[in-house]
């Protein structure tokens, strides 16, 4: 067990990929989300401390970064960087911008609207009955599992290590890879 996060399970990397595995799967989520990328990954990832990088952070193949625990002001939980300025964005609403007007700017007609989400667990249930896709589907709770568990990876291997999304494997380190599976119980295969 290293540091203590709030104690519980998510102090033990068995159980939850510590910080990476608890508030990644809220932040990193809401990260591919908004970069349009949830059916894809990161490419890298990079641990706090390798080589004096002050900050963990993964990064895409066009080169954004996600920079996990960089200090953002008023207490939010994520910062948007941008051309056109920063948006910073936490729970119940809260969204603050560098420059004030970008919060007021109406949506044209072509920009991207997103649905509101304010119960996920009814959206779950009212899914199963009507056997429409959920606000969010498996594949994207799939595709943020393995950023948390590829962030967790870097940062017990202190090490940078490399993803391709595409065949979902660690590219050019064989003690890495071996952290992509662990043997399972007998009778909980899965499928092939």
């Amino acid at each position: 067990m290293l540091g203590d996060y709030g104690g519980g399970w998510r102090s033990y990397w068995e159980y939850g990929s510590r910080k990476n595995g608890d508030w990644g799967a809220h932040h990193y989520d809401i990260a591919q989300w908004a970069l349009g990328r949830d059916d894809s990954g990161p490419t890298l990832f990079v641990p706090q401390g390798f080589e004096n990088e002050e900050y963990q952070y993964h990064q895409y193949a066009d080169g954004v970064k996600v920079i996990r625990d960089h200090p953002i002001e008023n207490n939010h939980m994520i910062r948007f960087v941008g051309t056109e300025g920063d948006i910073w964005v936490s729970r119940e609403g809260r969204l603050d911008t560098s420059r004030p007007e970008l919060a007021k700017r109406p949506l044209g007609p072509s920009d991207v609207r997103l649905y509101e989400s304010s119960n996920h667990q009814q959206n779950w249930l009212a899914c199963m009955r009507s056997r429409r896709t959920p606000i969010c589907p498996a594949s994207i709770g799939h595709r943020t599992a393995t950023i948390c568990q590829l962030a967790g990876i870097a940062e017990r291997l202190r090490r940078p290590i490399r993803w391709d999304p595409v065949t979902e494997h660690i590219m050019g380190d064989s003690g890495a890879s071996r952290w992509e599976d662990r043997p399972r119980r007998a009778g909980y295969p899965l499928p092939a």
